[in-house]
C-alpha cells in the first residue's frame, strides 16, 4: 500500500478523518519516488489516499508503476475526478470503488457531498467504455436529517448508474454512526429497529435491480458507536470483557441510551479532554448548516486560513 496523501480537504461532515487529519498534506514527490525504489519487482500496489485524484503529480506516478510491471489498484474514488483522460490509467484495475454516500442530491448537500445527480451519471456512463468489469458502490443509511425520500432515492440511483456504465454493481450498506469531532457528533444513533426497517427496504429494492448487496451488521454499528461515543463511564465494560464475559451480555445490561442519543450544544464532550486543533464552534456552524441543506467550500492546503483553527495548531515547520 502506497499512502500519496494524508487527510482530505472536502468537508464531509460525517468523516472524522477528514477533520481529524486537517489540514490536508500530500508527500513529496521525491519520498514518493524513493518509495518507489524500494518495491520488489512485480508486486501489486494499492494507492491510498483520502483525495489522491487531486493531486496533481498522480498520472505521472502511476505511469511509472505500470511502466515497472506493477498492477495498480486504488482506495475509493471521488466521483468528480473520475475524468476521461485518466481512463488508460485503470487499464489493471477490475473494480472501481466510488462513495457516493447518499441517493439523493438533498442529503448529500446535508452531508456536505458535493455530488450532483448530472456528475454521478455523467461519471457512469463515461465508465461504460473503460476496461473495468465491476463497480462497487458505498452508501450510508440512518443519516442525519434522512427522510424516507432520500432512502428510495438511493435504488433508483443504483438503477441508472449500472444501465448508464452497463457494470456489475456491488452496493455496500453501512449504518451511520456519529463521529467525535466532527459536525454531526452531537447526533443521535438511529434505534435498532428503524434501522432493521431501512436496511430491508434497501436490500429488497435493490436486489430486485440484480444487484449484490452487502450490509454491515447493525449491531457491529452500535458497538462502533458506542465506543466512538463512550465516556469513562464504559470502564466497568471494559473491565468485564477482559476478564472473560460476553460482549452481548454485557452490552445488554448496559444502559446504551445515554452514549447513544442527541446531545445538546451546552453539553460537555467526553472527547474534549483531546485537542486535534478543530474549533467546537467551527464544527457546531457546520451542523447548523447542513441542517438548513447548505453545503461548504472545500479545506485547501493554505496556512493563513484560520476558520476551522486547524492550520493556527499545525507545525508547518516540522511537514516542511
Amino acid at each position: 500500500l502506497l499512502e500519496v496523501s494524508r487527510g482530505c480537504g472536502q468537508g464531509c461532515r460525517f468523516c472524522a478523518a477528514g477533520f481529524i487529519y486537517r489540514p490536508p498534506r500530500r508527500f513529496s514527490w521525491s519520498s514518493l519516488l524513493e518509495t518507489l525504489e524500494e518495491l520488489e519487482e512485480g508486486v501489486k500496489v494499492g494507492i491510498i489516499g483520502l483525495e489522491f485524484l487531486g493531486f496533481s503529480k498522480i498520472q505521472d506516478l502511476i505511469h511509472r508503476l505500470l511502466a515497472r510491471g506493477h498492477p495498480v489498484s486504488f482506495s475509493s474514488l471521488r466521483v468528480d475526478a473520475l475524468k476521461a483522460e485518466l481512463k488508460e490509467l485503470f487499464e489493471t484495475t477490475y473494480t472501481i470503488t466510488m462513495a457516493l454516500e447518499a441517493g439523493s442530491e438533498r442529503l448529500r448537500r446535508v452531508l456536505n457531498k458535493r455530488l450532483s445527480q448530472e456528475t454521478i451519471l455523467a461519471t457512469a456512463q463515461e465508465l461504460a467504455s473503460w476496461k473495468i468489469s465491476k463497480l462497487k458502490l458505498y452508501f450510508m443509511f440512518g443519516l442525519p436529517l434522512e427522510t424516507w425520500d432520500d432512502l428510495q432515492a438511493l435504488p433508483k440511483l443504483v438503477r441508472e448508474i449500472k444501465r448508464l456504465s452497463r457494470k456489475k454493481i456491488t452496493v455496500s450498506l453501512s449504518p451511520f454512526v456519529p463521529k467525535p469531532w466532527t459536525p454531526f457528533q452531537w447526533v443521535a444513533f438511529e434505534p435498532l429497529k428503524s434501522l432493521r426497517e431501512k436496511a430491508a427496504y434497501l436490500q429488497k429494492e435493490l436486489r430486485s435491480l440484480g444487484v449484490k448487496v452487502s450490509l454491515e451488521s447493525l449491531r457491529e454499528a452500535q458497538k462502533q458507536a458506542l465506543i466512538a461515543r463512550g465516556d469513562q463511564g464504559l470502564k466497568d465494560l471494559l473491565v468485564r470483557l477482559a476478564q472473560g464475559e460476553s460482549l452481548s451480555r454485557t452490552l445488554r445490561e448496559l444502559k446504551l441510551e445515554p452514549y447513544l442519543k442527541a446531545r445538546p450544544k451546552e453539553e460537555g464532550l467526553p472527547w474534549e479532554v483531546v485537542d486535534p486543533g478543530i474549533k467546537k464552534s467551527f464544527l457546531w456552524e457546520e451542523w447548523e448548516r447542513a441542517q438548513r441543506g447548505q453545503t461548504s467550500p472545500p479545506c485547501f492546503e493554505i496556512k493563513a486560513c484560520r476558520r476551522c483553527g486547524a492550520c493556527l495548531k499545525f507545525r508547518w515547520d516540522s511537514y516542511a
